[in-house]
């Protein structure tokens, strides 16, 4: 039996909150640069130019996000999953309160936004080996045919950090626009003290992955997991990017470009976008476990394949509910884009990466899956969904065709992935045409 230390609750525990507090930064940021950050940073630009290179600046902390995995699953695969999970608590934490205390454009120029961009990039070290650890301890701990519902934990974690951080900002967003633009933006980039805080307490109270532990006793554990995933798991790599690509292109769509253009485009009040956010984020809460517990009875491709067939249906639907103008179908849109197909598919995400490599690769083969599909997927989604927007002479309804690209791209990617549902997690099989 597992001491104290590696009671799954405690585990579980460890991996949301800590999962909570770098999603929760990540997000803040995420909706600033929607909302604040073409303001005050590029105020010598305008309109859909500003609101590019703000983009532009969220997007920089994906570009470095594969190096950061591939660094931190290095340390994870050899060292453990718990020390390396406290370190990239740190520094996301520490790195979102300095953006909290940066001075704008007006004070210092162009420092501001170079300053931006290297906080943000720090930021994306921090969080590159965050997810890889959390949901490596906790699929690792779970047993074999509950671990898809395990795995929903870290990321139900994640929708409450996505909830407080649009919580806070809607609430901030009702100061009157010289307060909030003037000292309001920043009290939730503070606010992160206080979590980062509660999530180093909880991470240094738990104990080592039993798996990873089995790995190195068998002496499973190899010199450079980064060189062992590009030389002997290259078919789980490609599988694991297709099938996280329609959630990270639908994730970003909805949190960061979507409020840029219900607030920018559609000129409606800020409070109303991240409301609904909020809203589909404590419906997550809800569904994801669903989703984990349905994923362990009829296995993940299914759950992945049903979503993205759910985004495309939805594609052009989501604009026409925007565009009514009417908030409450505004909501209806984004809670059903954002909670029925992201959500759904993240749920398990997570759990279906680590059953795709073995242990003594796990940390970087999640890591390096997950943060090259966030370059490829998220980081530039929102300046893509502008740009053809653009293009097409301001008609979101080309966005909608980015959506049902990135659906199909997921779907072609389960149909040729195998079922990973009840793996050996010390040495699954490697990936295979189904």
């Amino acid at each position: 039996m597992p001491g104290p230390e590696l009671a799954p609750r405690r585990v579980i525990l460890a991996a949301s909150a800590g999962n909570m507090l770098e999603w929760y930064d990540y997000f803040i940021y995420g909706t600033a640069a929607a909302l604040v950050f073409p303001k005050l940073f590029f105020p010598a630009l305008h309109g859909a130019t500003a609101t590019i290179a703000s983009f532009l600046t969220f997007a920089s902390a994906f570009v470095v996000r594969p190096v950061g995995a591939a660094v931190w699953g290095h340390f994870g695969d050899r060292l453990g999953r718990r020390k390396v999970l406290v370190s990239t608590l740190v520094i996301m934490g520490l790195s979102t309160i300095a953006i909290g205390c940066l001075p704008t454009a007006d004070r210092i120029g162009t420092w501001a936004p170079a300053l931006l961009v290297v906080l943000r990039t720090v930021q994306g070290l921090g969080v590159s080996g965050e997810y890889a650890g959390a949901m490596s301890m906790t699929v690792e701990i779970a047993p074999r045919e509950r671990r898809a519902f395990y795995g929903t934990w870290p990321n139900v974690g994640n929708s409450v950090g996505l909830l407080a951080a649009t919580v806070v900002f809607s609430l901030l967003a009702l100061l009157p626009e010289d307060q909030f633009l003037g000292w309001g933006w920043r009290i939730p980039f503070w606010l992160s003290a206080a979590l980062l805080g509660v999530g180093l307490y909880l991470r240094t109270r738990i104990g080592e992955s039993h798996v990873f532990e089995e790995a190195r006793r068998r002496d499973l554990l190899v010199r450079a997991p980064f060189a062992e995933l590009l030389r002997r798991h290259k078919g789980s790599l490609l599988l694991g990017i297709g099938v996280r690509f329609c959630n990270d292109v639908l994730a970003y769509l909805v949190l960061t470009y979507t409020v840029s253009y219900v607030t920018t485009t559609l000129g409606m009040p800020p409070w109303l976008s991240t409301t609904a956010v909020a809203v589909s984020a404590a419906c997550s809460m809800i569904v994801m476990p669903f989703a984990g517990r349905l994923a362990d009875r009829i296995g993940r491709r299914p759950v992945f394949a049903g979503s993205a067939i759910l985004a495309i249906v939805l594609a052009v639907p989501y604009f026409s509910l925007l565009n009514t103008r009417n908030p409450v179908l505004v909501i209806l849109a984004i809670v059903l884009l954002h909670c029925g197909v992201v959500e759904t598919s993240y749920a398990i995400i997570g759990t279906y990466l680590a059953e795709l490599y073995p242990a003594n690769i796990r940390y970087s083969g999640i890591g390096v899956t997950y943060n090259v599909t966030s370059i490829i997927g998220a980081g530039f989604a929102p300046v893509i969904a502008v740009a053809l927007y653009t293009a097409a002479g301001n008609n979101a309804y080309a966005v909608s065709g980015y959506i049902a690209f990135a659906a199909v791209v997921t779907l072609i990617a389960v149909r040729f992935g195998r079922e990973t549902r009840g793996t050996d997690l010390l040495a699954p099989e490697r990936a295979s045409v189904a």
